[in-house]
């Protein structure tokens, strides 16, 4: 009979545990982590510290006050121990969406590095990373000022994605910071988020070099990296045309089906960077009647080439002057030419290597259009 007793005990005492926890709180109701920012903390006894603020679930049910937990730490790990020394359950980091840390904390090159988590069986559920323009604390603060509560999880995903499609940022949808970039020869790039009068906008991209954040371009010129990089066509690109019309000076050129190869050559210790753009665009048929009035096709044309071939360069420029190289000229370089590679310092001859840029234009709305595949 006591053994039975005993055996009893144990049935009963294992499916408690099967719940999560003695007041029958299924795991999934315990304290998730959504997000994380990540800001500078003041240095303590000289070594520089940093603060992390975790975002949980229950982080929005006020929609004026955001509940964070936030700790001070040295990395990401130990910030995680801290927390759960203060929750009420333990903190779960699982289902991250996304971590957003700080210009300085990006300048410093403190880039947190989380497990990769199962999700559908899929091995590549990883949090999406971007960099604030100020302190990232403040941008999930806006999102409660805002009343986004309800939609905290997916704002600042949505947000991005958006400007993405656009070009004004990196598709962060189309890669795994973790899995992507580190380790690789490309330079990995990450959206850049500021706050004006309590909104959150996408300012452009933030550019990296060895592991630390090193310049930004802006939305604008985000666009002609994106198209540089193929990582999207369909974007719109407003011109003005020198023409005697002022309500027709200002065209939006729409691209589709548009091809991108950069290759890389050398010439004796000089690098040279070749862009050749194929562009596939078309107008507005009013705005196309009223440009052909003053232009012929080959104006219009040319005009487009030296478009994309001024902006394209200026990208290019940027980067450079910056040391970053997202578009992979490094990866080209040493494929092509390995003994240049190899014996000479690709950061030096990257920063002062001439770009060469060509482009092709084929408008749509020309009769008989042939399409670059």
């Amino acid at each position: 009979m006591l053994k039975k007793t005993v055996a009893l005990i144990c049935v009963l005492l294992w499916s408690l545990a099967l719940t999560g926890c003695w007041d029958n709180v299924v795991i999934e109701e315990n304290t998730i982590i959504t997000s994380a920012a990540i800001d500078n903390a003041p240095e303590e006894n000289g070594e520089k510290r940093r603060k992390f603020t975790f975002v949980t679930v229950e982080s929005f049910n006020d929609k004026d006050k955001g509940k964070f937990t936030t700790v001070e730490a040295d990395v990401i790990s130990e910030a995680l121990i801290k927390g759960n020394n203060r929750a009420v359950h333990p903190l779960r980091s699982a289902k991250i969406h996304n971590i957003v840390f700080s210009r300085e904390v990006a300048e410093d090159g403190y880039i947190p590095q989380v497990d990769t988590h199962k999700i559908e069986g899929v091995n590549r559920f990883l949090p999406d990373y971007m960099v604030a323009e100020g302190e990232a604390e403040e941008i999930f603060t806006t999102i409660g000022k805002m009343g986004l509560e309800e939609k905290s999880l997916t704002y600042l995903n949505n947000l991005v994605n958006s400007a993405a499609e656009y070009g004004f940022c990196p598709d962060i949808a189309s890669y795994d910071f973790n899995l992507d970039f580190m380790g690789s020869d490309q330079d990995p790039m990450l959206p850049l988020l500021d706050v004006n009068n309590g909104n959150i906008y996408v300012k452009g991209t933030a550019l990296f070099n060895n592991g630390k954040m090193v310049g930004e371009l802006p939305a604008t010129t985000s666009v002609f990296l994106n198209l540089m990089r193929n990582s999207n066509s369909f974007f719109s690109y407003y011109m003005h045309f020198p023409i005697d019309e002022p309500n027709f000076d200002e065209a939006i050129l729409q691209t589709n089906k548009c091809k991108t190869n950069i290759t890389t050559s050398t010439q004796g210790d000089d690098l040279i960077i070749n862009v050749d753009l194929k562009i596939n665009g078309y107008f507005d048929k009013f705005v196309w009647k009223n440009l052909r009035k003053s232009l012929s096709n080959k104006e219009i044309n040319d005009y487009i080439k030296k478009y994309f071939n001024t902006n394209a360069l200026e990208t290019m420029n940027i980067l450079q002057s910056c040391y970053s190289d997202p578009c992979n000229i490094q990866g080209d370089l040493k494929i092509r030419n390995y003994s240049f590679y190899n014996t000479r310092d690709f950061d030096k001859v990257y920063h002062k290597a001439k770009v060469k840029v060509t482009t092709s234009v084929n408008l749509t709305n020309d009769p008989n259009p042939h399409i670059v595949r």
